[in-house]
């Protein structure tokens, strides 16, 4: 059963390293965009408990159940901040390669009051070969921009929803 649950679980690593780092995932805003998320969050957490079972654990005024649920805990963050930090490197990095500029037009924004950290938000309209796509939504630091205003978007030439907006850049 060790045997069988240790590959099961190299499995999943690779299926997350091998499809869910792919480009169609990555820049998907459907349900493909679901696949690493199932993976980290439910697949990977299940199988890990079930190997951890088939061990014991003596720590001293620890309960193993609580060792495995709290090694469970930790995987699921480690596996989901490394996944959220490789997907972060590789939308920089496709636009920092394939960044094409063009000219996107502010038509949303609103305060997020936040308490811990309010802000004023915004989103532009751009076009690229006739269709039309939409940034996230970005900081304006200075709430200097009005919807209307036409301000910078870099997107990729590859996955053109893939973009940022020059002015609200950080750099």
């Amino acid at each position: 059963m060790r045997k069988l649950l240790i590959s099961l679980y190299i499995g999943l690593f690779l299926l997350l390293c091998f499809v869910g780092t792919t480009d169609k995932i990555v820049y998907s805003r459907g349900s493909l965009a679901y696949i690493p998320l199932v993976i980290i969050v439910f697949a990977q957490p299940v199988v890990l408990y079930l190997l951890l079972l088939q061990f014991s654990f003596n720590v001293r005024d620890v309960h193993p159940k609580l060792v495995r649920r709290g090694i469970t805990a930790a995987s699921i963050a480690i596996f989901l901040l490394s996944y959220v930090f490789f997907q972060q490197f590789k939308k920089e990095n496709d636009l920092a390669l394939h960044g094409q500029m063009t000219k996107g037009i502010v038509y949303k924004k609103w305060y997020d009051d936040d308490k811990k950290n309010p802000k004023w938000l915004l989103r532009c309209n751009y076009i690229v070969d006739g269709t039309s796509f939409s940034t996230f939504s970005e900081t304006d630091k200075e709430n200097k921009y009005r919807i209307g205003d036409t301000l910078t978007v870099i997107y990729s030439t590859r996955y053109p929803q893939n973009s940022i907006i020059y002015e609200l850049k950080e750099n």
